[in-house]
């Protein structure tokens, strides 16, 4: 605000500075009207008055600044020549009369005014009484209508009355009918609840079942794999005849072999199934004795294999007393079938080597599709 209030300030200077070149220089335009100041003293600026300019400095170093442009300003203003002041009578008197016929223009201005406002007052009576009487008249139209209205409000609220208390007696049934209806929720609830634990406790039955039924099954499954596996050794160890001079002795050994076979199958599927259940009992240190046992067997019977002993258990986890089942049942097989070889003849003559006939190969062809579509039979149905 201060800044401004000095702004205001040097403006106005600047433009008594203007003014005051102005009549120095005898200018034809004078510009009193570029500030207020100026206007102001535009009588005593440039009519007939004696005018007289005082200057306030600071001795104070501050202000050193202000205090000469304030000397400058000072020293500018006293070169002016206005010339000598002259009275002015005609002016004197022109401007008495024109004050005097201000003021009794003012004076009739302000009569009117009043003159005006108490017209303006009349109208609005006359408007106020006009309304009154308009008023009046709609009171007496609307009394009419309110003594019907009350009539008509009358039986509205009789029959409203009516139809309230029906609506409470409809309301009363409809709390007992809400009661009942409650009553019956929290008994079939309880019953649903009933329902939703028995059907909890047959579910877990049926959990227990189909597990249990999948054990069986696959109990089952092995049985018939080491089943069909014994078959099918005995089968190919019966491929190649025997001599034609000892028919029935062949016949009876293969006989002896196939119920040894079915015997040895019966035990290996027994043996499983202990050993099944001894490793669902049993923990790590079985499992490690039965690598051990295994390991052997390959180290004895087929040392390149012993590389591929971790993929091999990896495959077979929770299944190593099967494994070692089948294993020994391989190799022992294996066994067998070299020291039958090594006893017959090491150099037998043409007559006495047996070709396998059409017929042994077409049976041996048949055995092992009847046996793969059983397998593929199982897979399927415990799928």
């Amino acid at each position: 605000s201060e800044l401004k209030e000095a702004q205001y300030i040097n403006k106005s200077l600047s433009a008594l500075g203007d003014v005051m070149g102005a009549l120095d220089q005898k200018a034809s335009h004078v510009p009193f009207r570029n500030s207020k100041l100026t206007y102001l003293l535009q009588d005593s600026l440039g009519g007939n008055s004696r005018t007289m300019m005082v200057v306030t400095v600071c001795p104070g170093s501050r202000s050193s600044d202000e205090s000469i442009c304030t000397l400058q300003f000072a020293t500018r203003v006293r070169r002016i020549n206005l010339g000598s002041a002259q009275k002015n009578v005609s002016n004197k008197n022109l401007e008495e009369s024109l004050k005097k016929a201000t003021k009794e223009m003012k004076q009739l201005e302000s009569a009117k005014l009043r003159t005006e406002e108490q017209l303006l007052a009349l109208r609005r009576d006359h408007q106020r009484i006009q309304d009154r009487l308009q008023a009046s008249q709609e009171l007496r139209s609307q009394n009419k209508d309110e003594s019907r209205t009350i009539a008509v409000l009358r039986k509205t609220n009789e029959d409203l009355s009516a139809r309230l208390l029906k609506e409470k007696g409809n309301k009363q049934e409809k709390l007992v009918d809400l009661e009942n209806c409650q009553q019956e929720l929290r008994r079939i609830q309880k019953q649903l609840l009933a329902a939703t634990r028995d059907r909890d406790s047959l579910s877990k039955r049926l959990i227990d079942n189909e597990s249990d039924m999948k054990e069986l099954k696959q109990q089952l499954r092995e049985a018939k794999d080491s089943a069909s596996a014994a078959n099918i050794r005995a089968r190919k160890s019966n491929v190649i005849k025997p001599p034609l001079g000892a028919n029935g002795a062949s016949s009876r050994s293969t006989t002896r072999g196939i119920s040894s076979t079915n015997a040895r199958g019966r035990s290996s599927t027994s043996s499983v199934r202990s050993t099944s259940s001894v490793t669902s009992t049993s923990g790590s240190a079985e499992a490690a004795k039965i690598r051990e046992e295994i390991r052997q067997l390959i180290e004895t019977h087929d040392p390149q294999k012993v590389d591929k002993l971790d993929d091999l258990m990896g495959r077979f986890r929770g299944k190593e007393a099967r494994l070692l089942e089948k294993m020994k049942a391989r190799y022992e097989e294996t066994k067998t079938d070299s020291s039958s070889s090594s006893s017959k003849n090491p150099t037998p003559r043409s007559s006495d080597v047996i070709s396998p006939s059409d017929s042994v190969k077409k049976r041996s062809e048949l055995a092992m599709a009847r046996h793969a579509e059983r397998m593929r039979k199982i897979r399927s149905s415990t799928k």
